[in-house]
């Protein structure tokens, strides 16, 4: 059965929705004002838990978002590289905020890069497991 290109666009395009709205919303909460601090668990490292799972999604978004007629292995590459460069950037706009809870944290910025290529490349290998198995799957030869 051969790769029906339109479907693919069209989920394409609400992948790539998702992210937007997911790479907003992490503009929006990380870089506004933090959270009254009795409004946060006494979690040990939740702060860092946070920022693995928000760019550990991201991640997994923008994997789901690229073409998967591209070179598999690429993509969950791509896909952590792009989500590291934003978490960096967002601690640099962090480290210049003038909100005084907000400050530049390079074990926040590891977390994002770990979140990022652990649910990355863990998504990556889902896609490519599942079209695998699809005969005439949008990743064989015939397709690209």
């Amino acid at each position: 059965m051969p790769c029906n290109h339109d479907n693919l666009d069209r989920w394409r395009k609400f992948w790539w929705s998702l992210f937007f709205v997911h790479t907003v919303l992490i503009a929006v909460v990380c870089i506004g004002p933090a959270p009254a601090p009795h409004l946060v668990p006494r979690i040990p490292f939740i702060d860092k838990l946070g920022h693995f799972a928000l760019f550990g999604m991201q991640a997994g978004l923008l994997v789901m978002a690229l073409n998967p007629r591209c070179n598999c292995s690429l993509r969950p590459l791509g896909a952590v590289f792009v989500c590291t460069a934003y978490g960096f950037f967002i601690e640099l706009l962090q480290g210049q905020s003038p909100v005084a809870e907000r400050t530049f944290s390079m074990a926040d910025w590891v977390a994002d890069a770990v979140g990022a290529l652990v649910v990355g490349w863990g998504v990556a290998k889902w896609v490519s497991r599942f079209i695998s198995r699809r005969p005439g799957g949008c990743c064989s030869g015939e397709d690209k």
